[in-house]
């Protein structure tokens, strides 16, 4: 949970995990509370944290609200070489993936269709149970389950980024 001030997205959990924000553009409604709006490359970080990698299992929710196409891939969620949820627009995709002690970085993905509706809310859950890979749209079961994973999630020293955009054209 996550309170938008002073560039800072300041974590209202007991794990006092502090975003730093690049450049939020301006706060709006969210669907339960105030969010906060990026656009372009703008991205909110912190550095590297115990706290975020190396569970045994783990889900991670988030809301989008697309406004526009940008023709690239959105990392929604990013802890390089740990876990990522993207939005690859140019393959009409949620893309979550996981790397753990027994399967390498990109070694195992799950990849489901996704076409989101412009200015409309979405609600995304990703999901590691120590074996298994799921995505939640909307409080629905994707219907695609990745198996074959095994272990605790890769403890890499990587930034946590909400909201980095790759753009295909640069």
């Amino acid at each position: 949970n996550m309170e938008p001030a002073d560039n800072m997205l300041h974590d209202s959990s007991s794990n006092g995990i502090n975003l730093n924000a690049e450049s939020i553009v301006k706060e709006d409604n969210g669907v339960a509370g105030a969010c906060s709006v990026f656009a372009g490359n703008q991205t909110a970080y912190c550095a590297d944290n115990e706290k975020l990698d190396g569970f045994e299992q783990f889900s991670v929710s988030l809301w989008i609200k697309p406004n526009q196409s940008h023709n690239g891939a959105d990392m929604l969620i990013d802890k390089d070489e740990s876990y990522r949820i993207a939005y690859i627009e140019d393959e009409s995709a949620i893309q979550f993936i996981v790397a753990t002690d027994n399967n390498g970085w990109y070694e195992k993905m799950l990849i489901v269709e996704y076409i989101p509706e412009y200015g409309k809310w979405t609600h995304i859950v990703g999901v590691y149970n120590g074996q298994d890979l799921k995505l939640y749209i909307d409080g629905k079961d994707s219907g695609t389950t990745l198996s074959g994973l095994s272990g605790a999630v890769y403890n890499s020293d990587s930034d946590f980024y909400i909201s980095r955009l790759q753009n295909s054209n640069s």
